[in-house]
């Protein structure tokens, strides 16, 4: 497998729509964001624009409520439940609990990449004025990884000992995230990768079972769902060009559904 993943495995998360810092860390190389197209009609979603108020602090909800924060998504395939870490990627946790609060998940969130080892998905039509998720669209700090924050040799190894394992659940810039299907010694080991979370259920019920006969167009050559033609175009051509694509329809915070 090595082939597939070095070094497409990162910088295909980076093509289009990550922040400069992390495509710089990754690809040593430019970044550019190329996002065209119109406004959707699905339905308005100026109501659940996110607000600076929506940003929680991780360890204080444990505090008050003595468990960790987390999420449950219903999809096409069923429900799955996330439980998120804000001891090790408070950042993370800060961005995916605003996008929940904000409705942003309910705006049905294609699964646009599914292979052997993980599932990509995030990416929502851009173009929109006004844009309800601006905030989320700019530039944010990011974690570091936690097994090793540095560039020097030993946080190197450490990172090397600490990877992603299945069921990893990461947010890896702007709104793209990933869930890890099947572990990877390459995943989970720059310094900027930070698991926010793990999934804890659904994993075989909804995560092993997502649609992916259609190939993607990263991972087969340009061929099958494609997350510019989403950004650029929304959903309209995924449920008329490929209907077996998986959706995230709605996502809400654990214990307030």
């Amino acid at each position: 497998f090595v082939p597939e993943w070095r070094p497409t495995w990162l910088s295909v998360f980076c093509r289009y729509e990550c922040w400069e810092s992390f495509a710089t860390d990754h690809l040593h190389g430019s970044f550019e964001l190329h996002v065209s197209g119109h406004l959707s009609r699905e339905r308005n979603l100026r109501d659940g624009a996110p607000d600076e108020k929506m940003l929680g602090d991780p360890q204080e909800i444990d505090r008050l409520t003595n468990s960790k924060p987390g999420f449950i998504c219903e999809t096409t395939k069923g429900e799955f439940e996330v439980e998120l870490h804000g001891d090790v990627a408070p950042k993370s946790v800060d961005r995916l609990l605003t996008m929940v609060r904000a409705k942003y998940f309910d705006q049905h969130i294609a699964f646009f990449r599914v292979n052997q080892w993980i599932t990509q998905f995030g990416a929502d039509h851009h173009g929109r004025n006004p844009d309800p998720y601006a905030m989320l669209r700019k530039p944010a700090a990011q974690d570091r990884n936690p097994c090793g924050p540095g560039k020097s040799p030993e946080d190197v190894r450490k990172r090397k000992e600490c990877w992603w394992r299945r069921g990893t659940f990461a947010w890896i810039g702007g709104t793209q995230m990933i869930i890890v299907r099947k572990a990877n010694p390459q995943m989970g080991t720059n310094e900027r990768d930070a698991a926010a979370g793990t999934v804890i259920r659904g994993m075989e019920e909804v995560i092993d079972r997502l649609d992916n006969s259609y190939g993607n167009a990263v991972d087969s050559g340009g061929k099958g769902p494609d997350q510019v033609r989403i950004m650029q175009e929304g959903n309209e051509h995924i449920r008329r060009e490929f209907p077996k694509t998986d959706f995230i329809l709605r996502c809400y915070e654990r214990g307030r559904r």
